[in-house]
């Protein structure tokens, strides 16, 4: 038996969709889509909340008759190395630029609809999040152009991260996929058993073309984390894994991994160039409450307002005068009251 449900548009437009307590919810928004003739980026019940694309109707609630609220979609730019690539608002695909390193997306037009979101390699290749949780490669073949070895696994799909010549999807029963070179994470088969439970995914030399090689980092739900790639770049945790514990947030360099404890403190693995040894600092980061990367740097903010940095000296503020980075102190009280 079906139900009917209304999206209706901030501006008022309503589309009435009729579909059945087992449809899905990226089913609904392409239906509505279709009829309204505009993007749409997601479907929000009565309560406000955002609903899963992957989700039937019956697990979330919705009933015959029910109102759901629809956000529109813009239009965004990823890009390679060599090449653009625009996602309309319709949820349709333009490239060009070099044919090799992605600008060429005519072997996949067809399969280039309702898509959700971009995500691309530094060395050439385009990965397609659609509604449905399927994903759409093309570009440079050995650098995630190709997701042939793996297409039976990309189902359920909800997150791409893309390091600069790899791919690893994080798909909703929070197991991970990946594919592209092996020297930037595209084999992860040595951890399949560990990447349960996943939360986000971070890499190395995500943008940078000079890097020959990069690595992965997933976060887990219980605050562990699991590494893959290329070793020297942050691939290999095996010297701090025992203190990969209650971690809540990871940031990275081109060549290393910061990761942020509950307690404040901070542990960091990878290429000592690019910030993987925090030794000469570990003394000072205590109660740290922020960390944040550039390409060859880190720096974490204490509760105390202090700043400290560390990896590549040109860039990581360690010239500068001490009472630059001491009493940063935070005006607005964001770090009162824990």
């Amino acid at each position: 038996m079906s139900i009917s449900v209304s999206v209706v548009l901030l501006s008022g437009r309503t589309a009435n969709v009729d579909a059945l307590p087992t449809s899905l919810v990226h089913e609904v928004q392409e239906e509505a889509q279709f009829q309204l003739g505009v993007g749409l980026r997601c479907l929000i019940s009565d309560s406000g909340e955002v609903l899963p694309p992957l989700a039937s109707l019956h697990s979330l609630g919705v009933a015959d008759g029910e109102t759901l609220t629809a956000h529109t979609r813009g239009a965004s730019l990823a890009a390679t190395g060599a090449a653009f690539a625009l996602l309309r608002s319709d949820g349709r695909v333009v490239t060009w630029g070099d044919s090799d390193r992605g600008g060429d997306s005519s072997n996949v037009r067809e399969k280039l609809f309702a898509v959700h979101s971009l995500t691309a390699t530094a060395f050439g290749a385009f990965a397609a999040l659609k509604t449905d949780g399927s994903v759409v490669t093309w570009g440079n073949p050995g650098y995630g152009g190709s997701s042939d070895s793996v297409r039976a696994r990309l189902t359920g799909v909800q997150q791409i991260t893309a390091s600069a010549g790899a791919f690893a999807a994080l798909r909703a029963d929070r197991s991970v996929v990946t594919w592209g070179h092996k020297c930037f994470g595209g084999d992860s088969r040595a951890v399949r058993g560990q990447l349960k439970d996943v939360e986000q995914i971070w890499s190395t030399a995500c943008r940078c073309l000079a890097m020959h090689c990069a690595a992965f980092a997933a976060l887990r739900r219980d605050g562990t984390v699991v590494t893959w790639g290329c070793a020297a770049y942050g691939g290999d945790s095996q010297a701090v894994q025992s203190q990969l514990r209650n971690v809540q947030q990871i940031e990275a360099t081109v060549g290393a991994f910061a990761a942020q404890r509950e307690d404040g403190s901070v542990i960091t693995w990878g290429h000592r160039a690019f910030g993987g040894d925090s030794g000469s600092v570990q003394h000072l980061l205590k109660d740290v409450r922020q960390v944040r990367a550039t390409l060859g740097a880190f720096a974490g903010l204490c509760a105390d307002g202090s700043v400290v940095s560390w990896g590549l000296e040109m860039i990581s503020g360690n010239d500068l005068p001490l009472d630059v980075l001491q009493n940063v102190k935070d005006r607005e009280g964001l770090f009162k009251g824990g």
